[in-house]
């Protein structure tokens, strides 16, 4: 079970996944994603496997099995401990409206 910031950061990339498909859904959280996004590149690197698991997440954003992946990555990273992570994935979750 992954640990409950974990799930606020996994919930928040898989919205911005699914925002891509709509215009006024992107409109809403592009900036706030887009933050998550270069956050997560600059603390793990464009290349590891944290950015790699989001980007496939981001093809299939409805897979339970990239949801998992994506969990286990930033469990690995321990990317629960980065406040600056865990803002930004809130940040992106209250442009959806969905906490805060």
């Amino acid at each position: 079970m992954p640990e409950p910031v974990t799930t606020v950061i996994l919930a928040a990339i898989a919205a911005g996944a699914i925002a891509g498909f709509t215009d006024t859904a992107k409109h809403m959280i592009g900036d706030a994603y887009t933050g998550l996004k270069t956050l997560l590149v600059r603390s793990f690197g464009g290349a590891s496997r944290v950015v790699e698991a989001v980007e496939q997440l981001e093809k299939n954003p409805s897979s339970a099995g990239r949801k998992q992946t994506v969990a286990g990555e930033l469990a690995n990273a321990k990317a629960d401990t980065n406040p600056e992570l865990v803002a930004a994935a809130e940040q992106v979750l209250a442009s959806q409206g969905v906490c805060g």
